[in-house]
């Protein structure tokens, strides 16, 4: 027995994304999200004062000041009223944001913008606290909470500079705070699990390079269909995602492993370190009339949000059970799916989604995904249900289904309908 929902998917959209340290480097996360949002709901033609929440998936927030979501709301001019929320789920925040703003719909709100920000171009370094050994870099003084070290040391002579020196280590926050294992004893990479993961199942280095490969093909390929939901960043001149690169089979093969000297996981085969935001813009059964009187159809419409925990170790694995429970939350089979979109992490995720359902490489991330275009972390979840909800509308299809794993062994799934027209 399932609960028919009514939550709408009224319009998607995305930047085009940025590689890492490329034409987003110099932009705080929340301006471009700012700009981002002002730009989606121009191209919605929607005025900003009808949004009634914005819930936006962040996993870098450290040094990207108080409340990144908020900011953005803020920048967008959606106004003080509107209520904000930033949220973590590693990959699959985006997703959990979408989740976020189905109850919001389900408990009432009418309109309210779903979405996922990143920039890992702009993640700190941290410095662990030594204020143990009476050291406090934001100091009680009235002056600015950033200083160099070279100005504090000037600042206060009678510091032990060289005890802070000896027992300060610095993190790199992206590898800490979204790509390294939590759980791991030594905080091993994600990479570093999934080749494991690799070596367990004896899955070949072949056979993902060969579905990477297909990935770029297919990104090329599309290009004019994924123009469709891009909105441009004012000052920013691409018109394509940075991260696509022509694909050569022979330099695939030559690649080194990234992470372990005998491992099969490379940089073709294995996502990009990029930055972008993306959102869907959300509406209840009131607002999709809305919408339709005045010729605008939904995109789609979600029948069900679920979300699978298990084992850290077994992230890669973790989307096909939250698959499945997301299917049988929307009362329809995973045979009856006629779209998926897979958050390609690695390879080997989408890889194992079509191995356990018997999903045709025709039906998988059709329009190619995060190995060719990119995985700015915060945002890839709704960036694949963008484009989800344009390939259901372009092929007529009745079920998709758009999922990603995340760290901490979990992953979600949204099934997602074309609605009646």
């Amino acid at each position: 027995m399932y609960c028919m929902h009514e939550t709408y998917i009224i319009d998607a959209g995305r930047t085009w994304t940025g590689k890492y340290l490329g034409a987003y480097k110099d932009i705080p996360i929340s301006d471009l999200a700012g700009s981002f949002l002002q730009q989606f709901l121009n191209k919605a033609g929607l005025d900003v004062f009808r949004i009634d929440g914005c819930y936006m998936g962040i996993v870098y927030s450290a040094g990207a000041e108080q409340h990144p979501a908020r900011q953005a709301a803020i920048k967008a001019g959606l106004g003080y009223a509107v209520d904000a929320v930033s949220l973590c789920k590693v990959c699959a925040s985006g997703l959990a944001a979408v989740e976020y703003g189905e109850f919001k719909i389900l408990r009432g709100k009418d309109l309210v913008i779903a979405g996922g920000m990143e920039s890992m171009s702009r993640t700190p370094y941290l410095l662990s606290r030594e204020r143990h050994i009476g050291i406090d870099i934001l100091s009680k003084e009235k002056s600015n909470f950033a200083v160099t070290l070279k100005d504090y040391f000037e600042l206060h002579e009678d510091m032990d500079a060289e005890a802070f020196l000896s027992k300060t280590k610095i993190y790199d926050s992206m590898n800490l705070d979204g790509l390294c294992d939590a759980y791991a004893e030594d905080n091993a990479l994600m990479g570093h699990i999934a080749e494991e993961y690799v070596k367990r199942e004896d899955i070949s280095r072949e056979d993902m390079d060969e579905y990477a490969y297909e990935s770029f093909v297919r990104a090329k390929e599309y290009q004019k269909k994924i123009e469709r939901q891009i909105v441009s960043i004012d000052g920013i001149d691409i018109d394509f995602d940075q991260g696509w690169r022509t694909p050569d089979r022979g330099k695939m093969r030559s690649l080194r492993p990234a992470f372990a000297p005998d491992g099969k996981i490379t940089s073709a085969n294995a996502s990009q370190v990029s930055d972008g935001v993306s959102a869907v813009l959300l509406g209840s059964k009131k607002a999709h009339a809305y919408f339709k009187n005045r010729g605008k159809e939904a995109l789609g419409r979600i029948r069900a949000c679920a979300t699978f925990s298990g084992h850290p170790n077994e992230y890669l694995s973790a989307p096909i059970y939250a698959i499945a429970e997301a299917c049988r939350q929307a009362g329809v089979l995973v045979s009856d799916i006629d779209l998926f979109e897979v958050n390609e992490a690695f390879a080997i995720v989408p890889m194992e989604v079509m191995k356990a359902f018997c999903v045709s490489r025709d039906r998988m991330n059709i329009w190619g995904g995060a190995i060719a275009n990119g995985h700015p972390l915060g945002a890839s979840g709704t960036k694949i249900l963008s484009n989800l909800a344009y390939q259901l509308q372009d092929t007529g299809a009745r079920y998709g289904i758009a999922a990603a794993c995340n760290g901490g062994g979990e992953a979600m799934a949204i099934v997602v309908e074309n609605p009646p027209k």
